[in-house]
């Protein structure tokens, strides 16, 4: 009977495995998706332009990030292509969705170390007088 008792103890603990077949089964709604899938592809967007401009002028790559973000977004485009992001997210099974999204949580954080070693270079590279790219506004 004590043998019994154990078992049924036991049998209530919980596993990895039921973990994760538990976070397959859930049902992830359509706009967490889509909001998934916008804010990944924004991030991805702004870390491309920390890459190439960051490359180029160095911790001035914020003044072009800054216009990018006050000018750009006037218009539908950037927001179309936002909503692509979404889109494709709705594509993905309910339980695909919760790796697909960590997945490219860590290229993107990785995205962003990135961006700081890039910028680190490029800062290093104007100091030593490598480069001469500065980042100059003239609105005469």
């Amino acid at each position: 009977m004590s043998s019994q008792n154990n078992n049924d103890r036991f049998s209530h603990s919980v596993h990895h495995s039921d973990l994760s077949s538990r976070h397959d089964q859930i049902k992830v709604s359509k706009v967490t998706k889509f909001l998934t899938g916008f804010l990944f592809i924004f991030l991805g967007i702004y870390l491309a332009l920390g890459v190439v401009f960051g490359a180029i002028y160095g911790i001035d790559v914020l003044s072009v990030i800054l216009i990018y973000s006050m000018y750009a977004h006037f218009m539908i485009f950037p927001w179309f292509i936002y909503s692509i992001g979404g889109f494709g997210f709705l594509c993905i099974k309910d339980s695909a969705f919760y790796s697909v999204r960590s997945t490219i949580g860590r290229i993107l954080l990785l995205g962003l170390f990135l961006v700081i070693v890039i910028v680190c270079v490029s800062e290093m590279a104007h100091a030593i007088g490598l480069l001469d790219a500065r980042f100059r506004m003239d609105w005469r």
